[in-house]
């Protein structure tokens, strides 16, 4: 019987061997899965800061390439203003047969520019001097007290302010 003891005894060593053994590799899976799952979320987050990265570099190009188009425009605009003001000091000294023919000329040029978003800003003799609008070339004061040269917005934006003469409101 000491026989079959020690057998039973030796069986439930190797069997206590294995489950320990099991056990250990057990473990050692487990802290691999671990590791692998950390590895898994460190790549992850850093794939995700790269694409955030990548997203917000990409906007920067199109806001500024879109700032760059739009100082582009307002500088091809600004030349085609002065072409205006050309034209309507043009329209003064000619004669009605030939302001005939230059006013088409001249209507196609406004349109064009209203087209692109270019606006005449108003104003006239009286209005109070506001210098987010007004540019003053002569005087000093309050009012406006003549109109030297026409101003422009482009989409709510000043492209070139309105030129004026200014005087005080009491004069």
């Amino acid at each position: 019987m000491t026989n079959d003891h020690d057998e039973h005894d030796e069986e439930r060593e190797d069997v206590v061997a294995e489950e320990e053994e099991e056990g250990m590799v057990l473990k050692r899976l487990k802290e691999e899965l671990r590791e692998a799952q950390r590895q898994r979320d460190d790549y992850l987050a850093g794939w995700q800061r790269a694409k955030a990265d990548a997203i917000n570099a990409r906007r920067q190009e199109e806001s500024a390439r879109a700032e760059f188009m739009q100082m582009a425009a307002r500088e091809v605009l600004q030349d085609f203003l002065a072409l205006a003001d050309s034209f309507e000091e043009a329209l003064h000294s000619l004669q009605e047969e030939e302001k005939k023919r230059i006013m088409p000329l001249y209507e196609q040029l406004k349109a064009l520019l209203s087209q692109q978003g270019v606006r005449e800003i108003e104003t006239k003799s009286g209005d109070t001097f506001d210098p987010t609008i007004h540019e003053a070339l002569e005087g000093e004061g309050e009012g406006v007290e003549a109109i030297l040269q026409k101003g422009y917005t482009l989409y709510e934006r000043v492209l070139r302010p309105v030129r004026v003469k200014v005087k005080l409101n009491n004069q």
